[in-house]
């Protein structure tokens, strides 16, 4: 989605709080404006990529649920699936894992759950919502897919459709958004009721399995999906603690975690903490929480600590690693004061250009024939600075550069001493850490070349931050759970 249009929306959505009863849109006493919200946000996101895969998605489950070949198949996995009584249950997908040492491993929860086995002496697990992918898992023992369960689930579930006429003013914001957004309203409508089933058949699924399990408390990434959703009520029913994790930038342009307008004191599909990674984070949460029961909390992030544990030191051949964080739906993938400044880079440097994991094939191919056009191949590194961990790589980098990618935190996390935010953009998505002294701001539109504003304040060679959040440390963090 173009910045400005982001930014329109964000705006509009926070008006639609500030002037509808969103307190008063409930479904079975469940408050909706948390999925009709996200629904608005990502329908207006990815319309026609969304459109695509709905219609591909009836026609399967149209032909499976005519064979009811899915019930069938959970059925199968009913006598499969064994799980044992943990105090601890984390709840993720395969694309918070990475290939690490060897194993498939999840960057923000399998650090944690180490160190609930080795030091702490408790038992968790993980739950996966999607399916399992043919590579090596770490600690395969403590992984399981109850996505395999789902089709029973869903199959005797229910289905819900969205009584949006019941809703106070809702046919009037459905007008409104017509107006002033590109989002299909009959499609909207179509997705909450999606939604709201979907949340439905998950919270049977995360209940039959609590019950054996019997946890004190589940972790869960991200909050603001259908399974996680469902885990949160299941959850909620039986007394047990649920945990946000942070997993990238939670500022004010992210939906999920800005809200205008929040009333009474708990929100049935928030969790009851948001466990974030840097101050700036958890601020942005109590502004919207610090009137309810829902927590923010300051936890650190798990990643970064573990591989600062490690160690790792990169082959540099000698030279200093600049990396770019790319982003994915930004014309043109290299702009032209990148492509000057590697080019002005002396012989002693390296551009390390990372990959954003959501980027098309096509956009992967326009950045490597720009480097072939330019004839800048030899100055930079794609596939180690992609493949390899981005903590490894900032703390081995002399500079970090991005437009509004997430890894602006991180790096300002690890105390990278030229933590560069490019743009418009990425001024106000970074505001904050801006103004904090956790990020150095480039204007793009100004004369100065972007390696020799590197290359001034690395020879400043300031320290961002002061090492505020060095010893915020997830370890830390869960003794508070224990």
């Amino acid at each position: 989605m173009e910045f400005d249009k982001r930014e329109k929306l964000i705006g509009f959505l926070k008006r639609i709080e500030r002037t509808y009863p969103i307190d008063k849109w409930t479904h079975n006493g469940i408050n909706l404006w948390p999925v009709i919200k996200i629904s608005i946000f990502f329908i207006n996101y990815s319309a026609i990529k969304t459109a695509k895969s709905a219609t591909l998605k009836s026609r399967m489950v149209s032909v499976f649920k005519s064979l009811k070949l899915d019930a069938l198949y959970s059925f199968y996995w009913f006598k499969k699936i064994k799980v044992n009584e943990a105090k601890y249950v984390f709840s993720g997908f395969s694309r918070h894992r990475v290939m690490w040492k060897e194993s498939f491993y999840n960057r923000y929860f399998d650090p944690m759950m180490d160190y609930i086995d080795e030091v702490q002496g408790e038992k968790s697990i993980i739950l996966e919502y999607d399916n399992k992918i043919e590579k090596s898992y770490y600690k395969p023992e403590r992984v399981h897919y109850p996505v395999r369960l789902f089709h029973y689930f869903n199959f005797t579930t229910k289905k819900v459709k969205f009584e949006y006429q019941q809703l106070e003013r809702f046919d009037e914001l459905l007008a409104e958004i017509k107006q002033e957004t590109d989002v299909d309203t009959e499609k909207l409508i179509s997705r909450i009721s999606a939604e709201l089933t979907g949340v439905s058949s998950w919270k049977s699924l995360w209940a039959y399995l609590l019950a054996q399990i019997k946890p004190s408390y589940v972790f869960v990434l991200c909050y603001y999906n259908s399974p996680m959703y469902g885990l949160i009520l299941a959850a909620r029913e039986k007394g047990i603690k649920t945990i946000d994790m942070q997993h990238g930038g939670q500022g004010p342009f992210h939906s999920a975690y800005n809200y205008e307008r929040i009333t009474g004191n708990k929100w049935d599909l928030f969790p009851d903490y948001f466990w974030t990674w840097d101050r700036s984070s958890a601020d942005n949460i109590e502004k919207f929480t610090k009137n309810t029961s829902h927590l923010s909390f300051l936890g650190g992030n798990p990643w970064i600590a573990y591989l600062r544990d490690q160690n790792f030191e990169l082959t540099k051949n000698g030279k200093k690693i600049i990396i770019y964080t790319l982003q994915t739906n930004f014309v043109p993938v290299l702009h032209s004061y990148i492509i000057d400044a590697i080019k002005e880079s002396t012989g002693d440097y390296v551009w390390w250009l990372r990959l954003h994991p959501r980027m098309a094939e096509s956009e992967i191919n326009e950045l490597h024939q720009t480097l072939k056009n330019e004839n800048i191949n030899d100055k930079v590194e794609v596939e180690r600075a992609t493949a390899l961990p981005l903590p490894v790589i900032l703390s081995n980098c002399v500079a970090h550069v991005s437009h509004f990618s997430g890894s602006v935190v991180e790096a300002a996390l690890m105390n990278v001493a030229v933590n560069i935010v490019m743009g418009d953009i990425g001024k106000k998505f970074f505001k904050e850490v801006i103004d904090q002294d956790e990020a150095l701001f480039f204007d793009t539109n100004a004369d100065t070349n972007l390696f020799a504003f590197i290359k001034e304040h690395e020879k400043a060679n300031l320290k961002r931050g002061n090492g505020r959040d060095e010893e915020i440390n997830y370890k830390h963090g869960l003794q508070y759970f224990n």
